[in-house]
């Protein structure tokens, strides 16, 4: 960035391999003495950011593949991942919804069952995915099905699209779910691991992208350095009697740190609004330690 912007002296913008060059060339020479000694970056951390930026990319995919899914879903089986509140699976990210929609991909193929039939398909589900079963959410979702009116026929061709995207979504979530177990597991490895992970609002997944994302926090000589580099600081802007004061973010920074900031602001934000809803101090310590501890 520094680079970028260091003056060439030239009226016309040209783009060459050659030009560049002389351009890092010029700018070493010119500020040789204020240049800090290069030092490597350790294994771990390098290895913690690729993961991290893996991760981000595989986010992208996920969010698209699951509108994908919810959008075919709504032609077949209407609103059916709202049916569901449950948390993604710890052991492997799978989520209820989506191994509902596997099992069950149109209305009709719950409508058309008797109450007894569905429950026992549905317990056999439940139990073979290792989810919580429950009478009062059978008979919601048997009743439900009964409501609703799908655009598309249960033919192989309707079903097998809706599988096909669930497995698709169900590989992504166990992709998304190792890099979250290996974040975690580098992460750990490093001195700064407990510090970062009792800041407030900050869990697993949020820790190991903070660490990811800042690196070593020895390289930088200020707080003010760390905060440069997320491009959170206004910049100051003064032309002859005018003087502004409040001025928004640069955003000259790294965007992936920055996300990641806004990310614990605002879940610490929402923790301390649940928290203002509980007086005693013990249900406060025990309600945040749940809430940090897989964001």
């Amino acid at each position: 960035m520094l680079i970028n912007d260091y003056s060439t002296n030239r009226v016309r913008k040209i783009k060459t391999d050659k030009k560049d060059s002389l351009k890092l060339a010029s700018y070493a020479l010119d500020k040789w003495l204020d240049l800090r000694k290069y030092v490597p970056v350790n294994d771990i951390r390098k290895t913690l950011k690729t993961i991290n930026r893996q991760y981000i990319q595989y986010n992208k995919i996920l969010v698209m593949q699951k509108n994908n899914l919810i959008s075919l879903l709504d032609s077949c089986f209407p609103d059916v991942n709202k049916l569901f509140t449950s948390p993604q699976r710890e052991s492997d990210g799978h989520e209820k919804w989506v191994d509902f929609a596997m099992k069950f991909p149109h209305v009709d193929s719950v409508s058309k069952l008797s109450l007894s039939k569905f429950k026992s398909k549905y317990k056999i589900l439940c139990r073979k995915n290792h989810y919580q079963y429950s009478e009062a959410k059978v008979a919601e979702i048997h009743a439900y099905s009964r409501t609703q009116v799908s655009s598309l026929p249960m033919t192989d061709s309707v079903v097998k699209i809706i599988t096909e995207s669930v497995k698709l979504l169900n590989s992504t979530l166990e992709t998304l779910n190792t890099l979250r177990m290996e974040m975690d597991n580098l992460s750990s490895q490093l001195p700064e691991y407990e510090t970062v992970m009792n800041l407030y609002g900050v869990g697993k997944v949020f820790c190991s992208q903070l660490i990811a994302e800042i690196g070593n926090v020895r390289q930088f000589k200020s707080s003010k350095s760390i905060v440069a580099l997320a491009g959170i600081d206004p910049p100051s802007y003064q032309s002859g009697k005018t003087d502004t004061k409040s001025r928004s973010i640069s955003k000259r920074g790294s965007p992936s740190l920055r996300k990641t900031l806004f990310q614990i602001m605002t879940i610490s934000f929402k923790i301390n609004l649940l928290m203002n809803l509980f007086i005693s101090s013990s249900t406060r310590s025990i309600l945040k330690a749940s809430l940090t501890r897989y964001i």
